[in-house]
């Protein structure tokens, strides 16, 4: 299956398809890992949600950016 939102990663025999979609619409979702991809269009986010991604921080210490 190719659409816009998929890409196929292939090595050899194995294939291991990967969905392009937006946190929000995985939001309860099962599956084996997420990959947070940034672009240079707003600011860097994820440096920001590090500590709380590892752990370290809790959500409701963060400072609201909008």
């Amino acid at each position: 299956m190719q659409t816009e939102d998929f890409y196929l990663h292939r090595v050899g025999d194995v294939s291991l398809p990967i969905r392009y979609d937006s946190i929000h619409a995985v939001k309860g979702q099962t599956h084996a890992a997420t990959m947070v991809v940034e672009t240079f269009a707003r600011p860097h986010d994820l440096k920001e949600l590090l500590p709380v991604l590892t752990a370290t921080q809790h959500a409701s210490q963060m400072r609201d950016s909008a």
